[in-house]
């Protein structure tokens, strides 16, 4: 099999937002995170060209360009982020989730305005990811909303799984950083919504901010937790940390995934997503011959 010519030239520094958006639609399995990661590793000249080509790549590559401007460094990469917080249309609220978390990586507590526009999103993934920053790292400035929101949240709200840290959680952990004045109220409202927690989130409560729980003291009582140490509990290093740009898992699923495709003779065959890739030409020639009902030997090749 032949060897494939390098995606990127070794030397970044001439490479041009063009270059890299052929180079991301090369890509196959791995190769994209492993890109991706030498961009990362690139520093200012990474963060350039990924920024330079968040605009023009679809929003299913696009999801990776702005993943790993979380990880990198530069003048270029805030302002490319920014406008994707902005973009519409189908399937880019994947894109701009993923945009939230990497200005919050970049800026920390200075990326809460971004923060804020992104907690103003119509979807749910946008809004989530916004929330998870905002409690992990945001500052004051969403505490009002994100009241309003919880108290809402916690009157219509049904039974549902979710997994930790939920919606609810993040909600208080981010209030509860900034609280101090308006603890009391925050005391009142758990007890009174109580039974619309869920178990786990009720557990969260008894272990974090055990006096606002049911029967416990007067809620000017009630003690804050460390606002530190609930800034802990929800910036770990899955959400906020460093990602990882080996490619291993996606060389796996990309070699060893099947599907079932037409094997030109009335059955099927399994084939692996790798397979198909490399021999798309040919597939198209046999799916064309099929709607076309002409003879083939199986391969899209006209048959006798």
């Amino acid at each position: 099999m032949p060897r494939r010519r390098p995606l990127l030239p070794e030397d970044l520094s001439g490479a041009t937002a063009e270059d890299l958006l052929a180079a991301l639609r090369r890509a196959r399995g791995g190769e994209l995170d492993r890109l991706v990661g030498r961009l990362v590793a690139a520093g200012e000249v990474g963060d350039r060209l990924l920024a330079e080509v968040l605009p023009l790549a679809r929003p299913s590559l696009g999801v990776a360009v702005a993943a790993g401007l979380g990880d990198v460094r530069g003048p270029a990469g805030d302002a490319a982020l920014r406008e994707v917080l902005h973009v519409g249309g189908a399937g880019t609220s994947d894109l701009r989730t993923v945009a939230t978390l990497s200005l919050a990586k970049r800026g920390g507590a200075a990326a809460s305005a971004d923060l804020v526009s992104a907690w103003g999103a119509r979807d749910w993934g946008t809004r989530m990811s916004a929330l998870h920053c905002l409690a992990a790292v945001g500052d004051d400035r969403a505490a009002s909303s994100v009241h309003g929101w919880l108290a809402r949240r916690l009157r219509a709200r049904r039974a549902q799984a979710m997994a930790m840290p939920t919606d609810v959680v993040l909600g208080l952990a981010y209030l509860l950083r900034h609280a101090s004045p308006d603890a009391p109220a925050l005391v009142a409202l758990v007890r009174e919504r109580w039974a619309r927690l869920e178990p786990e989130e009720q557990e969260w409560v008894g272990e974090q901010w055990p006096g606002a729980a049911p029967g416990g003291p007067p809620p000017e009582e009630v003690a804050v937790p460390d606002a530190e140490l609930l800034r802990g509990r929800v910036a770990d290093d899955a959400l906020l940390g460093p990602s990882d740009w080996s490619g291993s898992w996606e060389d796996a699923v990309w070699t060893t995934t099947s599907v079932d495709v037409p094997d030109g003779r009335g059955g099927v065959a399994a084939a692996s997503v790798a397979h198909l890739a490399e021999h798309a030409p040919e597939i198209e020639h046999l799916l064309r011959a099929l709607a076309a009902g002409a003879p083939h030997d199986g391969t899209g090749r006209p048959g006798a």
